[in-house]
């Protein structure tokens, strides 16, 4: 029988290596490093595949593909782990062990049905079959298995309108007691970067200009990481860690990659006094003070790394300064006449020739008091 493919250093150079019967099989990648000989590995595993032909007749095999793809040290893989051992929660139906072609929109939805069961949230059910989807997705792309299989997928909750102020952003630098975590609090609101990718991040795409957020040979995805601007908070703070740097991750912990920031984060959160305070809260936070400063909608989008910025536009829209201005104004001025029209904010009308109505009374208020 034989085990999966792994990466290995032998005499000096990296190859693919596994046992069959008894017996160490060795494959040269010819990669002059390990991020090098990540991806050639996954190319490799995937040819072989093919080559084999059939190998891959059910979901799990798919998914544990997809997984032997991924970075060994990243946190995609160390996600994907973790979703299979969520999806193997479930015994009926197990998704896992389905043939391909059974895996269909009725196994999902039963899928589903199970997670609620248990205890799950549809979000986190969403989570869990939408990381098997992009895997299938990604065995269909690679040609592991004929075509990717339908997929059904809970309702999306409408997005969380929770951010912070400054001040609670500066009380949540002051709860994180762990240097990582601080650091991780201070990138997340300057890049407005997602968890996965700051905590993914290396030092040699790091520089005084700016930070690229994408790893190289990294897939595009829905997901996309853009290249952010240096500046001189995140400066100070990464000069600082850099100086104190064992590995080459930028957020690191004992001389290691960080794979999940969420527990120490939470505990900064409480001591803060900002239960239900996420990581993603501060992506959130960051793109909200953007929209909030007048910074234009497809400029945000670029920052966040969105390839559409209508996405930008229906999460973040409605704190711009002049959100439907113009159509209050048409409103306005169609009933009342251009004389009634005032300037976001002020209370004043436009040419301030005349007050509002508003203002009038509350002086009026004011002088019969005295």
């Amino acid at each position: 029988m034989s085990g999966e493919w792994r990466l290995v250093l032998y005499r000096g150079a990296y190859c693919a290596y596994r046992r069959e019967a008894g017996n160490p099989i060795r494959r040269a990648l010819g990669a002059t490093n390990r991020e090098h000989a990540e991806a050639e590995l996954a190319r490799f595993v995937a040819a072989e595949a093919r080559v084999t032909g059939g190998q891959l007749q059910t979901v799990g095999q798919a998914f544990d593909a997809y997984i032997q793809s991924r970075p060994a040290e990243g946190y995609a893989r160390q996600r994907a782990l973790w979703i299979k051992a969520a999806i193997q929660k479930v015994v009926r139906p197990d998704l896992l062990a389905l043939p391909l072609e059974a895996m269909d929109r009725s196994a999902c939805r039963d899928f589903a049905q199970a997670r609620y069961r248990q205890g799950a949230k549809p979000g986190t059910v969403a989570t869990n079959l939408g990381i098997l989807r992009a895997a299938l997705n990604w065995a269909a792309g690679e040609r592991l298995i004929d075509k990717e299989p339908p997929m059904e997928l809970p309702p999306s909750a409408p997005p969380k309108d929770r951010w912070l102020s400054a001040e609670e952003a500066r009380a949540l630098m002051d709860g994180a007691e762990a240097p990582h975590i601080r650091l991780f609090i201070i990138l997340a609101l300057h890049t407005a970067a997602r968890a996965a990718s700051l905590l993914d991040l290396t030092w040699d795409r790091v520089n005084d200009r700016f930070i690229d957020l994408n790893p190289p040979g990294r897939a595009r995805t829905r997901k996309g990481r853009a290249v952010v601007p240096m500046n001189p908070v995140l400066a100070e703070a990464l000069i600082e860690a850099r100086r104190g740097a064992l590995s080459d991750h930028v957020i690191e912990w004992a001389g290691g990659p960080v794979l999940s920031i969420k527990k120490a984060f939470r505990r900064a959160a409480e001591r803060a006094g900002l239960p239900g305070v996420t990581p993603h809260t501060l992506r959130h936070t960051a793109a909200t003070w953007m929209v909030q400063a007048g910074v234009p909608i497809a400029k945000v989008a670029g920052y966040l790394g969105h390839r559409d910025s209508r996405t930008t536009e229906r999460v973040y829209g409605h704190h711009a300064p002049d959100y439907l201005q113009e159509g209050s104004a048409a409103i306005i001025e169609r009933l009342h006449g251009p004389s009634m029209l005032f300037s976001p904010g002020s209370f004043e009308p436009v040419g301030g020739e005349q007050k509002s109505k508003t203002r009038q009374k509350r002086q009026s208020g004011a002088q019969k008091k005295r």
